[in-house]
């Protein structure tokens, strides 16, 4: 049972470049993603200084609409005032 089989021998190739292109193709795409994201984060980070900025211009009108409301009163006030004096003169 001790016999020979014959010589066997096999070559075996490994072609990688189909896996090179599609790494190439997903480290592009992670760096186009990467750019999409930094630009989106920027425009949040803009979006929020406006904000701030919306807020402080609605706090200074809502000021000279109170100072607006405080003095208008004060004028009625005034005003009818003067218009009692007015009836009582003439």
């Amino acid at each position: 049972m001790a016999g020979s089989l014959g010589h066997l021998a096999a070559t075996v190739t490994l072609n990688i470049d189909p896996f090179k292109q599609s790494s190439a193709a997903l480290t592009s795409t992670i760096k186009n993603t990467k750019a999409a994201l930094k630009a989106q984060d920027a425009a949040a980070k803009a979006y929020g200084h406006s904000l701030n900025g919306l807020k402080a211009k609605y706090s200074t009108m809502q000021q000279q609409m109170r100072n607006y409301q405080a003095r208008l009163k004060e004028q009625k006030a005034t005003y009818a005032r003067l218009s009692k004096q007015t009836a009582s003169t003439s």
